[in-house]
């Protein structure tokens, strides 16, 4: 997260860290198209928006992204590493135009429609409001079926890109199998989080050793913080 100040990345976790997942996204989305404002940034695709999320961190950390996953059968850790370079050409290049998906023609979902319907408790009917608000023939609605909300449901899944990445694992330890989804702007924010407190814990401890203000912390460059840290241990 080193393209954003240490000041400002330190006011993005400030601003999120009690927020809402899908407050967190916006905010992570603000990060990387800060000239847009927020009526703008939640009108953005939620593939588009995963797309520019992972951008930013690519940009600032490379494309190799690290994680680990716990086997949900024996808890073995599973470290992973993949290639967000994989994810960010479907998603860039996600549609603005109408889907058109059986007799009905749709647009991709966005921020603002998870904000919509993020208030009702059943995962059914919340499904069926967030792809009926995609719809954009405004007749026949009534007409919708399990059945065409199924189909619906699958044809803007089939262009999600890195909003929908899956990635299948096998636990060498039990000989599990199981596929687990890969949220980006959780996996972004959690990468933010930590350097976060990386960063509080910085300026805790050189407030202590030489007296100096949280802002004169952290606008040294991470050499010189990291030489003063050194100092403070001898």
């Amino acid at each position: 997260m080193r393209a954003l100040s240490n000041t400002l990345l330190l006011e993005l976790w400030e601003s999120g860290r009690r927020a809402s997942p899908i407050e967190r996204a916006l905010l992570l989305l603000a990060a990387a198209d800060p000239q847009q404002d927020r009526a703008a940034l939640a009108d953005v695709s939620i593939p588009r928006r995963d797309a520019e999320v992972l951008a930013l961190r690519c940009r600032v950390l490379g494309p190799a992204l690290p994680g680990f996953v716990d086997c949900p059968r024996c808890s073995k850790r599973l470290e992973f590493e993949f290639d967000a370079g994989t994810l960010l050409e479907p998603a860039t290049s996600a549609t603005s135009d109408p889907i058109h998906i059986g007799q009905r023609r749709f647009r991709l979902p966005t921020t603002g429609d998870l904000i919509a319907v993020s208030a009702i408790a059943d995962a059914p009917h919340a499904t069926r409001q967030l792809v009926q608000s995609c719809c954009l023939d405004a007749s026949g609605c009534e007409e919708w079926t399990d059945e065409s909300l199924a189909q619906a449901e699958a044809g803007l899944s089939a262009y999600a890109g890195a909003a929908d990445t899956r990635f299948h694992f096998d636990c060498e330890s039990c000989g599990h199998a199981w596929d687990a989804h890969f949220d980006v702007c959780a996996y972004v924010w959690e990468e933010l989080d930590a350097r976060a407190q990386v960063l509080l814990d910085d300026v805790h401890r050189l407030a202590l050793a030489y007296g100096w203000d949280e802002q004169r912390i952290l606008a040294l460059s991470d050499a010189r913080r990291d030489a003063y840290l050194a100092r403070c241990d001898q």
